[in-house]
């Protein structure tokens, strides 16, 4: 193998290696969801900090949590993990509150697809 093949490997080893307590968090996050969802019920409040909040709303932050530490580690940035976790989690309240229709999910798109835009765009212009 060439050195340069080598280098670059270990660049990207390195890379990889600083997103992965995204990882970490995202297995811990997986065995909470499932222990959630083994916990409780869909119609049983779940009781946070002296507060009775609907299961729903647990379950969908996990959801987040998960989905956007798994797409940090894949994709190697925390800002696109993040925005491909709100995107999920928007999608999902979407869906709960009975707005499936196709427009409001290419509304959604257009809404994340043109945030990365911009942050982009300020990134190049600094």
């Amino acid at each position: 193998m060439s050195r340069a093949f080598i280098y670059a490997t270990l660049i990207l080893m390195k890379d990889r290696r600083k997103f992965a307590p995204y990882l970490f968090i995202a297995i811990l996050s997986f065995i909470g969801f499932i222990l959630f969802i083994n916990t409780f019920t869909p119609t049983t409040p779940v009781d946070l900090f002296g507060l009775l909040v609907p299961s729903v709303i647990p379950l969908l932050l996990l959801v987040f949590l998960i989905v956007s530490c798994v797409f940090a580690f894949i994709l190697s940035h925390s800002r696109r993990g993040v925005f491909v976790g709100l995107f999920v989690f928007c999608f999902l309240v979407l869906q709960l509150i009975r707005y499936n229709n196709i427009f409001y999910t290419i509304i959604l798109i257009l809404i994340f697809v043109l945030l990365e835009y911009l942050f982009i765009s300020r990134k190049n212009k600094d």
